[in-house]
């Protein structure tokens, strides 16, 4: 490779690599669990002080605007200001709140069920993580391989992994930059990753001089030609995500995020990370879907997966998911992608003739109705 290109996979890779290792090293991972407990619990107090807080102006401000009386008041102060280090002051800030009108979000809500449009966000990048992935993978792997890619010699597995591993990690750091965009500039999540979705394509063509990087290594391409290893990381990645969803902490609070911001706000959770979570899963797992991708043609191709986010929406959508947030199951989305699965076939088989021309309008239409279906529900 020329020294630009080498310049260009360091310039993305290194950083990507230091966002992604920075907590480990500024949190001491070598400290023992106790230490890690008592940061844990500094935290936790950290964020009550901050409820409380935000409940006392609360408060204050309902009784200048002659919601609460006078002793009302006075006894609602002093029972929070009152209140141990060791009691949660969330269950007192909803219970008042609800009391006055203001809707919670309540976990075991049905409404409330899949990642950035759970949150209620939305990622039109996924194609283009999927094509820029698929080049960064290529191109690192013919960097570390060298002589052994290009006479398709077996490549060792360091090779293989070092180069899965640092794809993977430009995924998280796509996604932190997505983050990046939303919390600090403020941008609506259509316009942040409507940008990258054409930047990251474009940077796809720059890094790989608008050529298809060769990846044809046996190998490499296993990830995709031996049936049951994709079928393996797609199972992997479903339990997975779905215990994430539904069996963690973190995924109730996604869960709240999408259902009520405000209220997840007010209940002392942390915003900004958890939008980073969702949008790092979500580049994450597109980074998945790109090597994987990328095994399968055996080559990165920047004008690969061209309007594969629309199939992730429409996927997601067909499969429950609420575009406002806060509903939807990882299940029904797989669901979703089977039904799509065997719309998309149905049509090769109906129009034997350029059938890929009709697969972009029939896809519109399912996720119409399929939309149109959702609200009729929700009115009902």
């Amino acid at each position: 490779m020329s020294s630009a290109q080498w310049i260009a996979i360091a310039a993305i890779t290194v950083p990507a690599l230091a966002i992604v290792l920075w907590p480990l090293v500024r949190g001491g991972a070598g400290r023992a669990a106790s230490s890690n407990a008592a940061l844990d619990r500094r935290l936790e107090l950290a964020e009550e002080k901050a409820a409380t807080y935000r409940a006392l102006k609360e408060l204050d401000f309902d009784h200048e605007a002659g919601s609460l009386s006078d002793d009302d008041f006075q006894a609602l102060r002093d029972r929070y200001e009152g209140r141990s280090e060791d009691v949660m002051v969330e269950r007192v800030v909803f219970s008042e709140k609800n009391r006055q009108g203001i809707g919670t979000f309540s976990p075991s809500d049905p409404k409330s069920q899949d990642i950035s449009e759970l949150v209620g966000g939305i990622d039109l990048s996924t194609g283009s993580v999927i094509a820029f992935s698929g080049v960064i993978c290529a191109m690192l792997l013919r960097a570390f391989g060298g002589e052994s890619l290009a006479a398709h010699q077996p490549l060792p597995i360091w090779v293989i992994a070092a180069a899965i591993l640092l794809t993977l990690c430009v995924g998280l750091f796509i996604g932190l930059f997505h983050t990046l965009l939303i919390r600090k500039l403020d941008l609506p999540p259509f316009i942040a990753t409507l940008g990258t979705l054409a930047g990251l394509r474009s940077l796809a063509k720059v890094l790989s001089n608008d050529e298809k990087i060769s990846a044809n290594n046996d190998t490499f391409r296993a990830f995709y030609t031996v049936w049951w290893v994709p079928a393996l990381i797609f199972l992997l990645v479903a339990i997975g995500a779905a215990l994430l969803m539904r069996r963690t902490v973190p995924g109730r609070h996604l869960y709240a995020l999408g259902g009520n911001e405000e209220a997840a706000r007010l209940s002392g959770l942390r915003i900004g990370r958890l939008k980073a979570t969702a949008y790092s899963l979500a580049a994450l797992l597109s980074s998945v879907a790109g090597i994987l991708y990328a095994a399968r043609q055996g080559q990165g191709d920047a004008e690969s997966a061209v309007g594969y986010e629309l199939s992730a929406i429409a996927a997601a959508v067909v499969g429950g998911c609420n575009l406002r947030g806060g509903q939807g199951t990882i299940v029904g989305t797989i669901l979703g992608v089977m039904f799509l699965t065997i719309v998309v076939n149905g049509i090769a088989n109906v129009i034997k003739v350029d059938s890929t021309q009709w697969e972009g309008l029939v896809m519109g239409l399912v996720l119409i109705l399929a939309v149109a279906v959702n609200r009729l529900k929700r009115e009902a």
